[in-house]
């Protein structure tokens, strides 16, 4: 559900989910002018880390993004919908059965295997299956797109028609002849190689190299991409905070001596094999957000980056205020009572109030992604004061241990920050960024009263005793966003 800030106080519940256009922009533009020539994909798997993929595609876009990455087949063609252009890449595993209608698509799909190359090609080929998927899209299909307004960030919905292809019926039922497969689109692939990851991807080495060799004259395949993936990127920086631009990259030793730097070596020189035997593709790409932060040798043509886009630390560290969170979760109290008597709080009394406490209840649970884990462990922000959240989290309510003067309807904070005016901008939010508690950048004589207080992803997710990527991406789609900003520069 999308929304304005303006019909905020009409949201069909007291929770919603605020969106930053601005510092989003701000993040892929600092990713932009951190890895130089290289090019930027934007990772925008799993509904955008919980973010709305397909509303913050085109800020993205429109800030720098030379292509996107998803995780499904499903997530590539909900971005093509609305994108007819825009490089997609699918990261994940995908089926054969499935070749004609991405290529059509121009949706690039990841290999993990030379028979798996050659299993799309010989899909590409299957004049059955070719004429079926055309004959199927004969029928024009409706898709809803938001239709954002120029000023502010209203929103109208429009339906409007789509049609996948131009392609005609002689196309496919005459498929199998010179003149279709040569209108026939290829299918662009990545190869994946496993570097160290041990999930997906080839093992590098001269068997695959010499395999890939022998099927890289399929005339409906193009191999576009190679690429590998980081397995302790993020445990491997120590450095992600506390010093001046570009200090990152001129400290040596850390993750270039580590498992990192021998991952690096194998891609490496994996991608001379390929290249000794004709095979070079036109990207080149390795590096997560761990390692475009601190390995700017391992940018080659591209980077990956998904966690930073949103300005969320890839690490356990936080990042330095050349990212700004893009995201903040906020409610109201709905209830508020004081205790007359002492009493168990929520399912198995795992907390008992004491006479006199005030009790303030939530509307956010499990069911929108406030893990349980996090039951007594987690605060949130109300009149800027830092109140623990006491019992077991229910699945649509959790309950806070509140103070003197909080009423029914006061804003509360779960995931972002308090004493920042809605309407302030992200100039005025960068600033209090730039100096909250925490930062490398606080003066000894900013007051403590002065500061904002903030509720970060990362300290969720050490509470819980996960990862921020997991906190983002377990809120649910029932919760509504706000998307606020937006202008590009």
């Amino acid at each position: 559900m999308y929304t304005s800030l303006e019909n905020k106080e009409n949201l069909s519940r007291d929770l919603w989910i605020e969106i930053d256009l601005d510092a989003l922009a701000s993040n892929i533009r600092t990713v932009k002018q951190m890895v130089g020539d290289s090019g930027v994909c934007a990772v925008i798997k799993a509904d955008g880390y919980g973010h709305g993929a397909a509303r913050i595609t085109r800020t993205l876009l429109e800030n720098g993004a030379d292509m996107l990455a998803v995780a499904t087949v499903d997530e590539a063609l909900e971005i093509r919908a609305r994108f007819s252009d825009v490089p997609i890449l699918i990261l994940g595993e995908v089926s054969p059965v499935l070749a004609v209608e991405l290529a059509v698509e121009k949706i690039a799909v990841a290999v993990t295997s030379p028979e798996k190359l050659r299993a799309f090609s010989e899909a590409l080929r299957d004049k059955n299956r070719v004429v079926r998927y055309y004959k199927s899209k004969r029928l024009v299909r409706k898709y809803e797109e938001d239709d954002f307004e120029q000023e502010g960030v209203g929103v109208q919905r429009a339906e409007k028609q789509f049609r996948v292809s131009e392609y005609d019926d002689n196309l496919a039922e005459n498929f199998g002849t010179e003149t279709s497969s040569e209108s026939m689109p290829k299918l662009k692939v990545h190869i994946k190689v496993d570097t160290g990851m041990g999930r997906l991807g080839v093992l590098p080495g001269v068997r695959m190299a010499n395999a890939f060799a022998e099927l890289a004259s399929l005339d409906n395949i193009e191999i576009e991409g190679v690429f590998s993936h980081f397995a302790r990127a993020d445990e491997e920086i120590d450095v992600l905070c506390c010093h001046s631009e570009g200090e990152i990259f001129d400290r040596k030793g850390g993750a270039e001596d580590r498992f990192s730097r021998i991952q690096a070596e194998r891609f490496e020189h994996f991608v001379d094999l390929l290249a000794q035997r004709g095979i070079n593709p036109r990207i080149v790409h390795m590096s997560n957000s761990a390692a475009s932060l601190s390995m700017p040798q391992c940018y080659y043509s591209m980077v990956r980056v998904g966690a930073l886009l949103f300005g969320i630390s890839p690490a356990a560290e936080p990042l330095d205020s050349r990212f700004q969170p893009v995201l903040s979760l906020k409610s109201r109290a709905i209830f508020v009572k004081k205790l007359s008597y002492s009493t168990g709080i929520s399912y198995g009394h795992t907390y008992h109030a004491e006479k006199g406490e005030i009790i303030v209840t939530v509307p956010a649970g499990y069911a929108d992604g406030i893990s349980r884990r996090l039951s007594g462990k987690m605060d949130v922000l109300i009149g800027g004061k830092r109140c623990r959240q006491v019992g077991s989290i229910c699945m649509d309510y959790l309950m806070v241990k509140g103070y003197d003067g909080v009423q029914v309807g006061d804003e509360i904070t779960i995931i972002g920050f308090e004493n920042i005016r809605e309407d302030s901008g992200s100039e005025q939010r960068n600033s209090a960024i730039d100096s909250a508690a925490g930062s490398c950048h606080c003066s000894e004589s900013v007051e403590r009263n002065d500061l904002p207080e903030r509720i970060r992803v990362e300290e969720l997710a050490e509470k819980m005793g996960s990862i921020s990527y997991e906190v983002v991406c377990m809120l649910s789609k029932r919760i509504p966003r706000i998307y606020l900003g937006g202008t590009t520069p």
